[in-house]
């Protein structure tokens, strides 16, 4: 076999491949295509932004004619950013790979205060990766936040600038470095900058480091205007924030001055005014006025009296209807007025106002005078008002100018045009100055009265401290015997279902008569009873009854009473009239003791229980004004009378025999049957006596006429409802 050369034996023959193969020897080698070419633009985001990271791409393009199947990026660091696919954020430095299908999903978010960094991207035909092209990012930062808040001013007061700034902020970290501001105009109000004014409607920029060197001046006149303030920290400006500068102008002015007037006339209102002024300029547009009360006096506005305590307001071009009218009887009180320019009431200024009155003017005594002018409320003086003026004439006893001037208070009581009371002070005031026959002695519950007498001119302090302790406070308690103390009522004056007749119990005292007339008018007549009592409220009470004439007559009594050692069977421990639960009947009947020293009573006079004992009806017409009369008990006039309400009694002579029927007492009537034909009576004694005696019992009237009694019987309607009216 003979070897040729691989070359020579080659010639004509097939050559074989690699692989195993064949190809034919004459055909030339494949070339290799380029890898796709990838160009990349800059990306600009906002802090926190995220951008598809498919703008990073400006082109494309694949030498062989294949489509792109895959990206890969790279986030470079230093700039902040990072990409985030399928929400997960990236690390920097690493590429990312992403199918072309697939790219939406993959966005750059910019860095959170700013920045630049390098980005690259690559792409890949499935064949060959092209090479990395690079762009920049750029995250720009937000600007400053400036967030403003309102000015408030004085007229031409200036306040620094930086005042509107509430806060200014820089997300990126950057300090703040200049500051504008506008003046939006309208309110009159200004820029301030080194002492030179600045327009309105124009930015004022202003260094960081010189804001201080900025304020804002109020308006003169007042007003609201826009300011507008921005920040830069030297790369942006805020957005401009605004708030609202308002300029308070100080209100009104007005002074007061004092008022003269005789009693009923009427002056101006304006007279009240010394001075009204306005620091803005501005016209006074309206008034207000008030009468403070207490001397009696009053506004009138176009004819209508105006209350006291309210404020009267008045526009300024009808000030002139408006008139101040002195009280009718003299006297001082406060009033006030203000002014209003339209935006505002000034402060209110006061002055007195002086009504001078011949009649006051009899009181010559500058205490009393001074008493009663300060005291009196609308022409009025009261319980409390009335005792303030005789206890301080009181100290250091009476002097003539006193004396003479209490006589003229007296007289002015309840006068034509005179100062208004109750009748019950009336009454007891003109009992201490005027005089009265209880005067005559002081008892305070001794058994031996001392010699006391009228007040006058030259009356010691003693004496004096006693007359009016006797009438306004009940201080001359009615002398009782058998009994060794007094007591404190500390029970109210009427239960809560008001007076009843069997709240009045009789106690050791033979004053049937007077126990059994005030429980048949508590029967038949509540409203009576209730009206007799006046509430100091102090402790006393004033105890109204009726003369002979019909006029009431007074007098206080406190809530002192007889008490013994032991107990009634009702529990109570009051020797005399006694109940439980309420003190009217208790003291009614101390009152009527006080009563029986004024004289007039059909008995011995004196200040005390004992002369008490015995009587007739007569306390009926002394407590209701009414008029009683007698008869038998078979008169049906009798059950007529109970049948409208009057008060019937029925009276005994001493030796009766009838169960339960006392001899030589009273007893209440207080029911009659038509069926039956009987009375009902109640013993008086009540529920103070035990035993087996009846205190209410039914009897005919023939029965009781056979016992010798006889029927006591009102007729007419009781003034105690006209003096409640």
């Amino acid at each position: 076999m003979i070897n040729l050369p691989r070359s020579a034996a080659s010639r004509g023959r097939t050559a074989t491949a690699p692989d195993g193969g064949t190809r034919s020897p004459t055909a030339a080698a494949a070339p290799v295509q380029p890898p796709p070419v990838v160009t990349a633009k800059d990306l600009s985001a906002q802090a926190g932004q995220a951008v598809a990271a498919s703008g990073l791409i400006a082109g494309v393009k694949d030498p062989a004619g294949l489509p792109v199947v895959t990206y890969r990026f790279m986030d470079n660091g230093s700039g902040g950013g990072h990409f985030v696919l399928n929400g997960k954020v990236q690390a920097s430095g690493q590429w990312i790979t992403v199918a072309a299908a697939d790219l939406a999903k993959l966005s750059y978010v910019g860095s959170a205060t700013g920045g630049q960094e390098t980005l690259s991207v690559a792409a890949s035909d499935g064949r060959a990766w092209s090479a990395a092209a690079t762009a920049t990012a750029t995250t720009v930062p937000p600007p400053p936040v400036v967030i403003a808040k309102g000015l408030s001013a004085k007229a031409g007061q200036g306040i620094a600038a930086s005042e509107l700034i509430a806060s200014a902020t820089d997300p990126a970290g950057l300090p703040i470095t200049a500051y504008r501001f506008m003046d939006n105009g309208g309110g009159g109000g200004h820029f301030l900058l080194n002492g030179k004014v600045q327009a309105s409607g124009q930015w004022i920029t202003v260094a960081a480091a010189d804001l201080a060197k900025l304020s804002y001046v109020g308006s003169a006149t007042g007003g609201q205007e826009t300011l507008s303030v921005a920040a830069s920290d030297g790369r942006a400006w805020s957005a401009a924030a605004t708030a609202t500068a308002t300029t308070v102008t100080p209100p009104p002015v007005v002074t007061a001055q004092d008022l003269s007037v005789e009693a009923g006339q009427a002056v101006a209102a304006s007279g009240l005014i010394a001075s009204a002024t306005d620091p803005a300029g501005q016209p006074i547009t309206a008034y207000r006025f008030m009468d403070n009360g207490g001397g009696g006096g009053h506004f009138v506005l176009d004819g209508t009296v105006q209350a006291s305590g309210r404020w009267i307001t008045v526009a300024a071009a009808d000030l002139a209807k408006l008139s101040y009218v002195g009280s009718g009887t003299g006297g001082r009180e406060t009033l006030s007025v203000a002014a209003s320019d339209g935006r505002a009431w000034s402060a209110s200024a006061t002055a007195t106002a002086t009504t001078t009155d011949t009649m006051l003017d009899k009181l010559t005594d500058a205490g009393v005078h001074d008493d009663v002018a300060r005291l009196m409320q609308n022409d009025t003086l009261s319980y409390a008002s009335m005792l303030t003026v005789l206890q301080d004439a009181d100290k250091g006893g009476i002097s003539a100018s006193e004396f003479s001037s209490l006589q003229a208070l007296a007289g002015l009581l309840n006068a034509p045009g005179g100062i208004q009371t109750s009748d019950y002070v009336d009454y007891i005031t003109k009992a201490v100055v005027d005089g009265n026959p209880a005067n005559a002695t002081w008892t305070a519950s001794q058994s031996s009265p001392q010699s006391l007498g009228d007040l006058a001119a030259g009356s010691s302090e003693d004496q004096a401290d006693k007359l009016t302790g006797k009438w306004f406070l009940g201080s001359d308690t009615p002398t009782f015997s058998g009994y060794d103390h007094l007591n404190w009522a500390w029970d109210p004056l009427f239960s809560a279902q008001g007076p009843q007749y069997t709240d009045a119990n009789q106690g050791a005292l033979g004053d049937c008569y007077l126990i059994a007339s005030l429980g048949e008018i508590a029967l038949q007549d509540n409203d009576t009873i209730q009206s007799m009592f006046t509430d100091n409220g102090n402790d006393t009470w004033g105890v109204r009854f009726f003369d002979a004439s019909g006029k009431a007559e007074y007098v206080t009594v406190d809530d002192w009473l007889p008490a013994m050692g032991g107990n009634w069977a009702s529990g109570s421990n009051w020797a005399y009239a006694n109940g439980t639960g309420s003190k009217w009947a208790e003291l009614a009947e101390k009152a009527y003791a006080q009563l029986n020293e004024e004289g007039g009573l059909p008995r011995w006079a004196g200040n005390s229980y004992d002369l008490l004992t015995g009587g007739y009806a007569d306390p009926v017409t002394e407590i209701t004004g009414k008029p009683t009369f007698s008869c038998s008990p078979t008169d049906p006039i009798g059950a007529q009378a109970l049948a409208q309400g009057q008060e019937v009694l029925l009276a005994t002579p001493d030796g009766t025999s009838m169960p339960n029927l006392i001899g030589g007492h009273m007893f209440e009537v207080t029911a009659y049957d038509a069926g039956t034909g009987a009375y009902t009576l109640h013993n008086p004694w009540g529920s103070a006596v035990g035993g087996g005696l009846q205190v209410t019992f039914n009897a005919t009237p023939a029965d009781l006429a056979a016992q010798g009694a006889w029927l006591y019987v009102s007729s007419g309607t009781s003034l105690g409802h006209h003096a409640m009216a």
